[in-house]
């Protein structure tokens, strides 16, 4: 309510505003895949998946990813009308508008993974948390850059979650039930 309360009639404001809300939804989902892979790696840690729920999770982690790539197009697209309409150029090869870009790419190649390596949900599960890092740089980096005054905090928190992610990622090809069968 608060952000509708700024907006102006003016349409490169509704523009701005359905920009930030689509971008916030599209980054939103490709966490939440990149969540998905971390819980799949927690469970797996202490036992394998059957085959049934292991393709149950690669499917919906293939559809959330393909949403969020419709969202983050949709959204750094209508970034790039605003752009126009306000400093009349498209693109200005900012660190916003590249982490953005980053974002697709990603997104892209992850489905295209998913696609043509259905053999290995773990595979693609477990990279599913590389998504997080590169949404964590594209929504969190330009404060790295000077953009945002968040100080010496917010680049901690920043490095932290993206050694987490590594972290899960390596401990995602480990075999199945490793901590299980150290406590035995």
């Amino acid at each position: 309510i608060a952000v509708i309360g700024r907006l102006d009639s003016s349409a490169a404001s509704l523009v701005l505003a359905t920009h930030v809300f689509v971008v916030t939804l599209g980054y939103t989902m490709t966490l939440l895949v990149g969540g998905l892979g971390i819980c799949f790696v927690s469970q797996r840690c202490f036992e394998d998946f059957s085959t049934s729920r292991l393709q149950s999770i690669s499917r919906v982690s293939f559809v959330l990813s393909g949403v969020a790539l419709l969202f983050t197009t949709m959204g750094v697209l209508l970034g790039m009308a605003w752009a126009k309409i306000t400093w009349d150029r498209y693109w200005s090869w900012d660190v916003k508008e590249i982490g953005g870009l980053c974002v697709i790419v990603w997104l892209v190649f992850y489905l295209l993974a998913h696609r043509f390596f259905k053999s290995s949900a773990r595979g693609i599960l477990t990279i599913s948390m590389l998504g997080n890092i590169v949404v964590s740089l594209a929504w969190f980096g330009p404060e790295l850059n000077g953009l945002h005054q968040y100080g010496t905090f917010g680049q901690s928190m920043l490095l932290a979650a993206v050694v987490a992610n590594l972290v899960f990622f390596a401990i995602g090809y480990c075999p199945a039930g490793w901590v299980r069968s150290k406590q035995a």
